[in-house]
């Protein structure tokens, strides 16, 4: 297995998704998968657990989370990583989940990442894309959402994907035994941005915008039908 793997992108749940799969045909088993926060969690111990044999198994899992290091902002000590990377553990995959870091190219960490590492990058989905993801999610149930319910649904969350998961799954309690999901299922389920869009309408009416307060409420209006 390659031993050492980047994954770059905003698209946090897909990343995550990816992560999970590597792991999962790793099968490193209960005891030989460590997760560090490098926001918080000192490098050298990752680095330790890194070399330290696996417990009952071929191999290990080390992830490292939020690896601002990377970002041109940090002052995080990273020179042990440095020389890990040139003498990896052959029983140890350690995987850096950089998923909403601002990676610095210029930084000497990520240019021999770049040249040692495995890297995924995973750019943002656009909107076709999200809304055939969400379609699918529907799919595989055997359920199916109405087009003006997509369009509904991606004004409230927009293409952030881990929360657009979390919706979905209130829609599916929502619905109970229905096949269909509707614009009204999503109108009364789907929460961020609708929340903040009452709370626009709320804002404009207590201080007697009377073009915004029309504004909002209108564009509400277009899409309930």
């Amino acid at each position: 297995m390659d031993n050492i793997r980047l994954y770059i992108g905003n698209e946090e749940l897909m990343i995550k998704n990816k992560i999970d799969n590597v792991i999962s045909q790793a099968n490193p088993g209960p005891y030989n998968l460590s997760t560090y926060d490098m926001e918080v969690d000192n490098m050298a111990d990752v680095i330790n657990d890194c070399i330290t044999m696996p417990f009952m198994s071929d191999n290990k899992v080390v992830i490292m989370r939020h690896p601002t290091f990377l970002s041109a902002n940090s002052n995080i000590s990273y020179n042990a990583l440095m020389d890990y990377i040139d003498n990896p553990c052959d029983t140890t995959l350690l995987i850096i989940d950089a998923s909403g870091v601002e990676i610095d190219e210029d930084k000497d960490i990520v240019i021999k990442l770049r040249k040692k590492a495995n890297i995924t990058e995973q750019a943002s989905l656009s909107d076709v894309e999200m809304k055939g993801w969400l379609k699918r999610q529907f799919g595989v149930l055997g359920l199916t959402i109405e087009e003006n319910a997509v369009e509904l649904f991606f004004e409230y969350v927009h293409n952030d994907l881990i929360k657009a998961k979390g919706e979905v799954e209130k829609l599916l309690n929502y619905i109970g035994d229905r096949k269909v999901v509707t614009i009204r299922d999503v109108a009364a389920v789907v929460s961020d941005e609708g929340e903040t869009n009452v709370y626009a309408l709320i804002k404009a009416i207590n201080s007697k915008d009377k073009n915004k307060t029309m504004e909002i409420y209108y564009k509400r209006m277009d899409f309930m039908g």
